[in-house]
């Protein structure tokens, strides 16, 4: 019951978010708080713990102690890190491994997500961050996907003056997704915040 209750959650935000994102000319609003990234992750561990489990898939978090805390718009950035270990436990295989680091370099915080799935090929990694782009990854576990989580995930990080985007070696080798977060938040003309 959970593990439905919280795919039809991340459908449900999914579905809103788009209808935020569709025009580009309508201003975005970011509520913008002083965060506890680990705060986040915590949670999300536990919130996927059931799916993970019901996959054999083990979840591992290594967090760096210097970093401090951000200012982000708590609830968007927690939506597109609960779309990025969705989609590693959805797309890896039964047995296997997702990892979650964040670190700390001079003017971000950085966030990988890297699991042992199908991997992604020069194709996919070109269309990965468009709306409805069919790649050649399938869930493992019957999971439904609608191609939309990634073109979200990029629109609410670039919000942030952040960036995202992923690498693999190839098929059957992995893929790591990548989330910076800049340390001091620039406010963009476009956007207004409260």
């Amino acid at each position: 019951v959970r593990v439905k209750d919280s795919i039809a959650r991340i459908q449900t935000k999914l579905h809103d978010l788009l209808k935020n994102s569709e025009d580009e000319e309508v201003q975005q609003k970011l509520c913008m708080e002083e965060t506890n990234l680990k705060e986040i992750f915590e949670s999300l561990l536990d919130t996927f713990q059931l799916q993970a489990n019901k996959k054999k898939q083990t979840v591992t978090l290594s967090y760096d102690t210097n970093i401090p805390p951000v200012f982000i718009d708590r609830k968007k950035i927690t939506d597109v890190f609960h779309n990025l270990l969705s989609n590693a436990l959805k797309y890896s295989y039964p047995d296997s491994d997702i990892n979650i680091f964040v670190s700390r370099n001079c003017t971000s915080v950085d966030v990988e997500f890297r699991d042992e799935g199908q991997g992604l090929d020069e194709d996919d990694i070109n269309k990965l961050f468009t709306r409805f782009a069919k790649l050649s990854s399938k869930p493992t576990g019957k999971e439904t996907s609608n191609g939309l989580g990634l073109s979200i995930c990029k629109f609410l990080v670039e919000m942030h003056n952040g960036k995202i985007y992923a690498t693999s070696p190839g098929k059957d080798r992995g893929t790591s997704f990548f989330v910076s977060l800049p340390l001091i938040y620039e406010v963009e003309k476009e956007h207004q915040i409260r």
